[in-house]
């Protein structure tokens, strides 16, 4: 976490260099977010849990913050300026790292009840399939997100994806498999 709160710290610096005035302070962070607290509850792509996010910046850089989840700013982002515009209701559905989706109603990024809205990453696809990192088997960013469609045609072709993604290691040199999608459950 020292990390995230020092990047802060250096941009503020920068902007302060360049004259330009901060106000506060807004994070966008992966996975489980808090919103209230400002606290990453949990993520299994960075492996943190229950970090003061809020706190932690606003101690260091004595400044107000927010924390909100990454997928949520992105659906506010495009509602305010993008493909949403003017939209009551809209679903934003990025698939990179991890899967997961932010519906707007009412002009508001729903967050769920237990901050887990939209966690679409996480719903079992394949009982008992692959294992992913929160621990659950079969997960649907196991087979769906851009980490998994990067690693398995790595393992079909034999070659390489551009961009290292977190996750199972391609297989190994040589080695190829008859299909890059998974068996059936």
């Amino acid at each position: 976490m020292a990390t995230i709160v020092g990047l802060v710290a250096d941009l503020l610096r920068q902007a302060e260099r360049q004259g330009v005035e901060v106000d506060a302070v807004g994070l966008a962070v992966p996975d489980i977010v808090d919103e209230t607290t400002g606290t990453g509850i949990y993520s299994a792509t960075i492996g943190w849990w229950h970090v003061p996010f809020r706190d932690l910046v606003a101690e260091r850089t004595g400044l107000p913050v927010v924390v909100t989840h990454d997928v949520r700013a992105g659906d506010v982002a495009e509602v305010r300026r993008g493909a949403g515009r003017g939209e009551e209701r809209f679903l934003f559905v990025p698939v990179g790292t991890s899967i997961a989706a932010a519906v707007m109603t009412g002009g508001r990024a729903e967050p769920g009840a237990h901050h887990r809205a939209g966690e679409i990453g996480h719903l079992v696809v394949c009982p008992g399939g692959e294992p992913r990192a929160c621990g659950a088997r079969g997960c649907a960013e196991t087979y769906a997100s851009a980490a998994a469609v990067a690693r398995r045609y790595t393992e079909a072709t034999g070659r390489p994806s551009q961009r290292r993604w977190p996750g199972r290691p391609p297989a190994p040199s040589g080695t190829k498999r008859s299909t890059p999608w998974p068996t059936p459950c």
